[in-house]
């Protein structure tokens, strides 16, 4: 314990000192607790005392910086020669602040008769601020950003159990708007607005990131689709051509009002393929319009299925990087080829190429009365006229729709529809299907469920739309199935 004195001489030899002392007994990170005691004693110190019996009343103080005497305690006694009285103690319990503050103690030993003057002792002592902890504020620009962040809040400092306002002003980025600020720099962590509250039980050291979210919107490209055609654009389920469509349109706000479309492209390849084919690369000067174009050249074999890949550039960039947006569609095979009446000429995976002739680019497993050469596979002479007299056509083909469904863009859904029950015949399976919703592509082949005539597909939404699904389903006659 540290000690100070204060010694005054009295009349007629009396003489008296006060002391005063200290401890901390407590700290805290937001209080410091300091006992202090306080004592007479007689004597000026130099080991001479007077035997004279006199009372006195001896009290302890305390004031932070240059407030008012706080008395903490008091005791009355006699002070006689060569003797200590009056050994009072109490604590008191400093709440810490922002800045140091000075802590005065006194005792005083007061004459109980007032014929000599009160002997004050005193003593300062620093009071340290509350513990601080450092908040950081980092800018977290991204990546793709040309400029530099502007008008970031200086970092702050957060005092042990209190709350911490945040800036109220927020930094800025070119084409990039503010989203606020979060403890982790991919935005995982706590959000915090500019101007909110940063809560008082964090007492640590911590950084917060700012949120950046593009303003400027990439191109967008609507109702998409694409379908086999012949060369003039019109629809055909053995065309070698595709009619691709799709509307588009920019950001006009961005460049500060001057965005413009720069191109279009449409590219297509073979499923599984690695390179992509051009078909079609055209500049543009506008902030929207709308495609209808004939691509493919003839060579879109209808034994094969297409991806399409459909891109729009604008005149924004992103660093160094042009901004493109991308659709993807699927062009599917023609699986089944009719050749006109009366020849009954039908092709599975090819295109038809003669009357009464059921040609086949699959694997096939047949009853007798048929044979295969070079692929293709036929009636025998002596079973044809045999096999269509009793059977007439040898095929019947119906076609089902399913139930209208939601697609979200980007989504797949199954859709399925029930064979129709045909006296005399049996289906044997979906051939081909096709899809109404704009933007809406098959994926893969129908299939049917084992144990019943429920037939199944899945298609892909590029747009979000209702969808239904047309089948086309072929049949069998019972004789030929037995």
């Amino acid at each position: 314990m540290g000690w100070g004195t204060a010694q005054k001489f009295y009349s007629y030899n009396r003489k008296c000192q006060s002391w005063v002392g200290w401890e901390q007994t407590g700290n805290t990170a937001t209080s410091a607790t300091i006992k202090i005691s306080g004592c007479a004693r007689s004597g000026d110190g130099s080991g001479y005392y007077y035997a004279y019996d006199f009372g006195v009343t001896v009290k302890i103080f305390w004031r932070i910086g240059g407030g008012s005497w706080n008395e903490l305690k008091s005791t009355t006694t006699s002070l006689n020669y060569g003797n200590e009285v009056g050994n009072i103690s109490a604590s008191v319990t400093i709440d810490r602040t922002h800045a140091t503050q000075v802590l005065t103690i006194a005792c005083d030993a007061i004459s109980r008769t007032g014929d000599w003057p009160t002997a004050t002792a005193q003593m300062s002592i620093n009071i340290n601020p509350k513990t601080s902890y450092a908040i950081a504020l980092d800018a977290n620009k991204p990546s793709a950003a040309a400029a530099d962040v502007a008008n970031m809040p200086a970092n702050q400092t957060k005092w042990h159990g209190e709350a911490l306002t945040l800036p109220g002003s927020s930094p800025s980025l070119s084409l990039y708007a503010f989203k606020g600020w979060n403890t982790a720099a991919a935005g995982t962590g706590t959000s915090y607005a500019a101007g909110g509250t940063y809560p008082a039980s964090s007492n640590a050291a911590a950084t917060l990131y700012a949120q950046w979210e593009l303003a400027y919107a990439y191109p967008t490209i609507s109702s998409p689709s694409v379908v086999r055609s012949n060369s003039s654009g019109t629809r055909s389920e053995d065309g070698k051509y595709a009619k691709v469509a799709f509307g588009w349109s920019v950001d006009a706000t961005a460049n500060s009002g001057a965005n413009k479309g720069k191109r279009y492209e449409i590219a297509y390849r073979a499923v599984g393929a690695t390179s992509w084919t051009t078909a079609k690369s055209q500049t543009v000067s506008t902030t929207s319009g709308n495609v209808s174009v004939t691509v493919g050249s003839g060579t879109l074999s209808t034994a094969s299925s297409y991806d399409f890949r459909i891109s729009v550039t604008d005149t924004h960039t992103i660093g160094d990087g042009e901004c493109t947006s991308y659709v993807y569609l699927t062009l599917s095979q023609s699986f089944v080829h009719l050749t006109g009446n009366p020849n009954h000429g039908v092709a599975v995976g090819m295109q038809a190429t003669a009357a009464d002739t059921f040609e086949v680019a699959l694997d096939t497993k047949l009853d007798a009365g048929f044979e295969q050469a070079n692929g293709t596979v036929t009636l025998d002479a002596t079973s044809k006229a045999a096999w269509l007299a009793a059977l007439g056509p040898l095929f019947h083909f119906e076609e089902v729709t399913t139930a209208t469904q939601s697609i979200a863009s980007g989504s797949v859904v199954e859709f399925t529809a029930t064979a129709p029950t045909i006296s005399g015949w049996t289906c044997k399976g979906a051939l081909q299907a096709w899809a109404s919703g704009t933007g809406t592509t098959i994926v893969g082949m129908p299939w049917r469920s084992s144990s019943d005539n429920v037939m199944h597909v899945k298609a892909r939404g590029n747009v979000a739309s209702s969808v239904r699904v047309s089948m086309l389903l072929l049949y069998t006659p019972d004789a030929l199935t037995t």
